[in-house]
């Protein structure tokens, strides 16, 4: 989306009613709303009903739109999948192509991020299954569900590759980048814990007994944990993924950041 905006088809403060003009709200949220997850658009995944089996983005985007609004636009954080698989219908349209053609033309190509793709539905890929206490879970729509909003499937390598394309400014100017850390509020719930805030598509945690500041983004869906993220303080980059629902990759992440702090001291 903010390449699309570096290249002016779009702004972030265009409001969604151009290309949603049934959503609640659509005069009001802007696509920089659906980016920082401040629009008061309610998630798909969140209804109680939503079940594992494959529905396209068309249905899924329906089906968060049909939702009353949590709070004005603006106004409160909440993180919401229904915006980013809007975002990802809306960059099809803009582009003339799937979000999986644009996604390989404009990052998973340029940047040779060679265990990276989109799932898709019905469609096998060689991947470890994913698990719940220790038993496999059933993901009938192969996790293709999500669409824009989580139907990635990649191993830390190409993370932390990414990553470091990203801050590094191989994916946005470094201006855009910073943008993106900025005027970040509180994530609430059971996302943030107090300690993560929320920027454009992007995390910045603040663990003092912990990490310590870090710039990154946490995941997950249902049998997987993930994060990815930079540490200043260490000039580290660090990705873990876990095919486990029941165990946070940041506590992976820090089991790793120890190691390597207690290695340099060492060295």
């Amino acid at each position: 989306m903010l390449q699309l905006v570096e290249e002016r088809r779009l702004a972030l403060g265009d409001s969604i009613e151009r290309w949603f003009p049934d959503a609640p709200n659509a005069g009001l949220v802007t696509i920089e709303h659906l980016l920082r997850h401040t629009s008061g658009l309610v998630s798909f995944n969140a209804l109680p009903d939503f079940g594992t089996q494959y529905r396209p983005p068309a249905e899924i985007i329906a089906l968060g739109l049909a939702q009353k609004p949590q709070f004005c636009p603006g106004t409160n954080w909440s993180y919401s999948n229904t915006g980013y698989a809007m975002l990802g219908a809306l960059v099809e349209r803009l582009e003339g192509a799937s979000f999986e053609q644009v996604l390989a033309k404009r990052l998973i190509g340029p940047l040779a991020l060679t265990h990276t793709t989109m799932r898709r539905p019905g469609v096998e890929l060689p991947v470890v299954s994913g698990h719940a206490g220790g038993r496999p879970v059933d993901a009938p729509d192969q996790y293709a569900t999500p669409h824009a909003a989580g139907a990635l499937a990649s191993t830390a390598g190409d993370l932390v590759r990414f990553w470091h394309a990203l801050l590094g400014g191989r994916v946005l100017p470094p201006a855009t980048v910073r943008r993106m850390f900025v005027d970040m509020p509180a994530m609430l719930g059971p996302y943030g814990g107090g300690s993560a805030s929320y920027g454009m598509g992007v995390q910045l945690y603040d663990v003092p007994d912990g990490p310590g500041l870090m710039l990154g983004h946490s995941g997950g869906i249902e049998g997987f944990t993930s994060v990815v993220a930079y540490v200043p303080a260490d000039d580290l980059y660090i990705a873990v993924s876990f095919n486990e629902k029941k165990v946070p990759a940041e506590a992976g992440l820090w089991s790793l950041l120890r190691a390597v702090r207690a290695w340099r001291v060492l060295r």
